[in-house]
């Protein structure tokens, strides 16, 4: 990491080899992008299969010794979707931005690379928003543990 940050210093490179160093570390982060999209395809699909397969899923545990509780699918069909638009909207994203990427790579175009900055961007205030929501469910799940808590030790 200190040679990369040591290559890019300001006082040391040039503007014309600091912009084709920025290039060679962009091209060789597109691949990286574009695994992480299709690991989230990926998670996503697994997900769906196994909340689509609940019995399936408990018979599994069922050789383990754990029982689950009966009923359907692990979770409801309704959470699933929202899971599994949310999970293919960001890879996506993530994807485009790779390909974006890597196309600005090859061709140098910085419409090519506004369009790969763009996508990134939805990706990263798409991900920013789930974390705020997440936090704060978190944090509401917090204050309901503790007034639950509090109720019982009251009777």
């Amino acid at each position: 990491m200190e040679q990369i940050i040591d290559d890019l210093s300001v006082n040391t490179v040039k503007a014309s080899e600091l912009s084709e160093k920025a290039n060679t570390l962009l091209a060789e982060t597109a691949p990286w992008i574009r695994f992480c999209a299709l690991a989230g395809y990926a998670t996503t699909a697994i997900g769906l299969y196994i909340n689509s397969s609940g019995d399936h899923i408990r018979q599994i545990y069922n050789r383990f010794g754990i029982t689950l509780p009966a009923g359907g699918s692990p979770t409801s069909p309704v959470f699933a979707f929202i899971a599994g638009a949310i999970g293919i909207v960001t890879a996506t994203f993530l994807l485009l931005y790779s390909i974006k990427l890597t196309r600005y790579s090859n061709t140098r175009n910085a419409d090519d690379l506004f369009d790969a900055f763009k996508n990134q961007r939805i990706y990263y205030t798409i991900s920013g928003v789930l974390c705020i929501i997440y936090l704060a469910v978190i944090v509401l799940a917090v204050i309901v543990g503790v007034g639950v808590g509090l109720s019982l030790v009251r009777h």
